[in-house]
């Protein structure tokens, strides 16, 4: 049902074409041959943004050359949040607008953000070993149990999981969906306490190093990393799309299978009634 006749509104300026979009059939008419080269444009990327970080001068002013993982760290831990904020936007519009394949899109992101959330966290472990020590492990104050930053992300990560596990307390996979919707939009204010994190509290995590030019020193590195950071959200929206695909096919099947039983069933009851 549109919003605008359960409210008795005009029609919004975006909801036609959201509900153009929701068939699945048409939808897959011109996001399938874009996956493909998503995901291998962001793959490109990546490797040469990763690669130049190798060759490139010194990364900033007070660190060594540990720092080079900057290239990596930095749009992974950037994409952990904004991932968990397009699950919120996707849950959001599934609710409204009842589209399936919002919550399919909200499905599919959240294994790689799982993933990559976790990544971000392992890089910035190793980046900060150099200048934290192995303290960053063991040690109070300074543990990643205590500390504000990475107590957020390490919350962040458990809310992605989760979210994949209400998906399997439900008996459809719609109701679940659904739950999940309200869930993520429910906890999506985490992402805001990872962001600010390191200004509103006292964390061994240091500020926003990417527009701090007393930190960063070549431009190059900026450049890099606006590169990378671009390059891995192109791969992530090529991975989604074909993981969305993914479940568009199982449900297909599922529907085909149910379909056949039903046959069976009525078949067999007919030749019941012809015996009798």
């Amino acid at each position: 049902m549109l919003l605008h006749r359960r409210i008795g509104t005009t029609p919004m300026p975006l909801e036609p074409y959201l509900h153009l979009q929701a068939n699945p059939r048409r939808f897959r008419r011109w996001a399938e041959p874009l996956a493909p080269w998503l995901v291998g444009l962001g793959l490109l990327g990546l490797i040469s943004a990763w690669g130049l970080g190798l060759v490139i001068e010194a990364a900033t002013v007070d660190q060594k050359e540990s720092a080079r993982i900057f290239f990596v760290h930095v749009p992974l831990a950037l994409s952990c949040t904004l991932i968990y904020a397009a699950m919120a936007l996707a849950s959001l519009l599934g609710l409204i607008f009842r589209h399936e394949l919002a919550h399919l899109v909200t499905q599919a992101l959240a294994p790689l953000g799982a993933v990559i959330t976790l990544a971000a966290f392992a890089s910035g472990a190793v980046w900060g070993l150099d200048d934290w020590g192995q303290g960053l492990l063991f040690e109070p104050p300074r543990s990643m149990l205590t500390d504000p930053r990475l107590l957020s992300v390490e919350l962040l990560f458990l809310q992605y999981m989760a979210y994949l596990g209400l998906l399997t307390l439900f008996e459809t996979p719609q109701q679940a969906r659904q739950a999940g919707a309200v869930f993520v939009l429910a906890s999506v204010v985490t992402v805001l306490f990872v962001r600010y994190s390191p200004v509103w509290f006292n964390s061994i995590h240091q500020g926003a190093t990417l527009h701090n030019r007393e930190a960063v020193k070549p431009i190059a590195y900026l450049w890099v990393t606006y590169a990378g950071l671009l390059s891995l959200w192109i791969f992530t929206a090529g991975l989604t799309l074909w993981r969305v695909f993914a479940q568009l096919d199982r449900h297909r099947a599922d529907l085909l299978a149910q379909r056949r039983i039903r046959g069976r069933a009525s078949l067999g009851s007919a030749r019941v009634e012809r015996q009798s």
